[in-house]
């Protein structure tokens, strides 16, 4: 065989059948079987050229053509000239040509048939309609289609029949046409519902399984993918042609898409999956406060699938039907208002219940009139080394409630720290903080305590919060210091200085020990003080 001949057969199989590749001059290489460039490789390329392109073994086919050619046969055998099957493929509104070429018939009746019906016995034809054209050439029976279409696609079996054995040849015709999507599984209820096709419905916690069935030709390959942006749970974003999603829950919901391909084009089809789950109530305030003649808006949030039933209940009577609420930031959500809070009534739990298929969730909003948390004014490092004065503020919330307090309670516990050769350990002034319970009369804008008997330079944590009649409120923490040594204050200085003797009017007390600061008699201390020392600079002017 020259050189240009080769060079021809090697390009022809390189541009035809992209999957048959040259190796060197004498050699062809198929699938990844090298095989001698023979005249039985090139009848059996010939013979396969079509089906190669489509095979997923194509030098097993190429073995399998040369062990038919070579095979001994009987005298008188009657075989196929051709393989004993083969893959035609033909475009719609082409012509296809099957053709059967038998050795050695003899005798013997042919017959074509398809889906189990006889399409001719012989030279007689029972085929319908103008498209289809029976033809026998000597010992070669053909069937011409004209103007094909993907109805015609499928298994074309001719069959040399005799007494005493049957021989037969399949040939399938293969319609390229895009793929289609018919159905996505599960189809039936209760995953499904005609109404609304897109969708499928699971319940929490039980398995999802998605199937895309698709046809096409040459058959497609199926693929499914999230295409929503999400992720499921961790899960791997690409599927083959099921989606299998075990124990699933609500970051599962989403939009998943199922492609088919098969080189003709690609089709699509996405379905929404719905899980479905029990109410998760929430709310953004599991405590209201409020104070007399307040109005008050409690608020309860809702995640559902599908859709709750919400109710607000108080000592298990209802109190409001709120049906489903209105939409916010994606949740169900209902309110409950109270015009003018009546403390003796309307203080309690108010509980939001929320019912849908799946269950039923509830949560309680507490309403109360416990004191707001105190903000505490004074310096977190003392003047003495023994006393230190706290002050503080009644607090102070948005709404500005007015919530009545009886009294204030101050708890408190110094700790430093100590070597033990070369360890270091926190050592507590108590074993359990201190606790001071400071009285209040009237409606103070601040107040003030002494805390008394304290070690110096030391450093306390603190803790102090209102009480009333409905209960303990809201704690701040502080941390105070003492001091090495008392830091004189600036009338102390300026007696000092001048040398003023001072002495306080009788009927003027001073507390002298851990209690309420007493502000009785300050005033008439102030006017003794700017009075000596007038007289003082006066006289020694």
């Amino acid at each position: 065989m020259d050189h240009q001949r080769v060079l021809l057969l090697t390009m022809l199989i390189t541009i035809t059948v992209p999957i048959i590749t040259a190796a060197k001059r004498q050699d062809i290489v198929i699938g990844s079987t090298t095989f001698s460039l023979t005249e039985r490789v090139q009848k059996c390329m010939e013979m396969l050229r079509l089906r190669v392109r489509n095979s997923a073994n194509p030098g097993g086919d190429m073995q399998k053509c040369l062990r038919q050619m070579t095979t001994t046969r009987a005298p008188n055998e009657t075989y196929f000239n051709n393989l004993d099957s083969e893959l035609l493929v033909a475009e719609e509104g082409s012509t296809a040509l099957l053709e059967c070429e038998i050795v050695n018939l003899g005798n013997k009746d042919v017959s074509w048939k398809r889906r189990g019906k006889t399409l001719s016995h012989m030279e007689t034809s029972y085929l319908r309609g103008r498209r289809f054209k029976l033809k026998r050439v000597n010992s070669t029976f053909s069937i011409r289609i004209e103007g094909v279409v993907k109805s015609d696609a499928g298994d074309y079996k001719c069959q040399v029949l005799s007494r005493t054995s049957t021989i037969e040849r399949i040939i399938r015709l293969e319609v390229p046409s895009l793929p289609n999507i018919f159905t996505i599984d599960p189809s039936s209820s209760p995953y499904f519902i005609p109404s609304d096709p897109n969708r499928r419905y699971f319940n929490s916690t039980s398995d999802a399984i998605l199937f895309c069935n698709a046809t096409g030709s040459p058959e497609p390959n199926v693929t499914w993918e999230r295409v929503d942006g999400n992720s499921s749970n961790g899960r791997l974003g690409l599927w083959g042609d099921t989606v299998s999603l075990r124990n699933v829950s609500a970051g599962d919901a989403g939009t998943y898409n199922c492609t088919a391909s098969n080189g003709v084009g690609d089709v699509e089809l996405s379905v929404e999956v719905v899980v479905q789950y029990k109410p998760v109530v929430v709310s953004p305030t599991p405590m209201v406060r409020a104070g007399r003649d307040d109005y008050v808006t409690i608020r309860c949030n809702v995640k559902a699938v599908p859709k709750a039933e919400i109710v607000w209940k108080r000592n298990k009577v209802v109190l409001q039907n709120n049906g489903r609420g209105i939409l916010r930031n994606g949740m169900q959500s209902v309110d409950y208002v109270l015009v003018k809070v009546m403390p003796d009534t309307d203080y309690g739990n108010y509980s939001c219940v929320a019912s849908n298929m799946m269950g039923t969730s509830q949560m309680t909003v507490e309403l109360h009139g416990r004191p707001v948390a105190p903000a505490v004014t004074s310096q977190a490092m003392g003047r003495k080394r023994h006393a230190y004065t706290l002050s503080w503020q009644p607090g102070t919330s948005s709404s500005n409630q007015k919530v009545p307090i009886s009294a204030y309670v101050i708890m408190f516990r110094g700790w430093w720290i100590e070597m033990r050769g070369t360890a270091k350990r926190i050592v507590f002034s108590h074993d359990t903080p201190l606790r001071e319970v400071v009285r209040v009369r009237g409606d103070e804008r601040s107040y003030s305590y002494i805390i008394r008997d304290l070690r110096p330079n030391t450093t306390y944590e603190l803790s102090i919060y209102g009480r009333n009649q409905y209960g303990n409120g809201d704690v701040s923490m502080f941390t105070f210091y003492t001091t090495t040594a008392n830091v004189p204050t600036t009338t102390q200085s300026m007696i000092s200085k001048y040398g003023i003797m001072m002495t306080t009017k009788p009927g003027i007390r001073l507390p002298r020990r851990s209690g309420a600061a007493s502000l009785e008699g300050t005033g008439q201390l102030c006017c003794v003080i700017s009075s000596l020392l007038f007289s003082y600079i006066i006289i020694n002017k």
